[in-house]
């Protein structure tokens, strides 16, 4: 048997590395001597486990609760498309120096895609988002509320559905918005707002180019 130099373990006399710790077990005095530096080779297999385990869980969790806040929110998807926005069409461009007047297409590529992913993801919009919405559905008198409808068709599987809803001053259901006219209007907003950062873009190139 050959006990590790580095946990104490006994193992196989043919064995080159410690089957608990992952130890080299030669000859050289630089392998064998040398202690590992790192934490996970110094902890028991199943705490490894337990960590891998509930790191998982953690990044589940972490996903569930970012859709659900997406989906529930308003604002809270706009504040990060909007944070995505400034660092995709501001940021980048300023530090690489990546000159937007070239690659047109490409930029109009990235604008298109901005704003697709903005208007599908970003249903619950916000209060400036959503005025628009109301602007062009809901008839004079009316006002528009927003809410989102949450269903269980089975176990494990959740359904949020954005509820756009045109009210009179009694109370009264005037009209439902049919959710595809939503996702063009905040298609269109996306385009806007990209197109707007990189106006901005520009400008702060050209004032620090005096």
């Amino acid at each position: 048997m050959i006990s590790c130099s580095h946990c104490n373990h006994s193992n196989q006399t043919d064995a080159s590395y410690c089957s608990r710790c992952g130890n080299w077990l030669g000859d050289s005095p630089r392998k064998s001597a040398e202690p590992s530096k790192s934490l996970f080779s110094r902890m028991p297999s199943w705490l490894t486990a337990i960590i891998v385990i509930l790191g998982f869980l953690a990044i589940i969790a972490f996903f569930i609760l970012l859709v659900a806040s997406i989906s529930t929110f308003e604002g809270f998807a706009s504040l990060i498309f909007l944070t995505i926005g400034i660092f995709v069409f501001i940021v980048f461009p300023l530090r690489r120096k990546v000159k937007t007047n070239s690659g047109k297409s490409i930029l109009g590529a990235v604008v298109v895609f901005y704003a697709l992913m903005g208007g599908v993801i970003d249903q619950t919009g916000n209060l400036v988002y959503n005025k628009p919405v109301e602007l062009c559905n809901c008839d004079e008198g009316t006002s528009l509320d927003r809410k989102t409808d949450v269903t269980h068709p089975y176990g494990g599987k959740t359904v949020y559905t954005q509820d756009f809803t045109c009210y009179d001053q009694q109370g009264n259901v005037v009209k439902q918005i049919n959710l595809v006219w939503v996702l063009l209007i905040r298609f269109a907003e996306y385009i806007v707002l990209a197109l707007l950062l990189i106006g901005l873009q520009r400008l702060i190139a050209e004032l620090r180019s005096k």
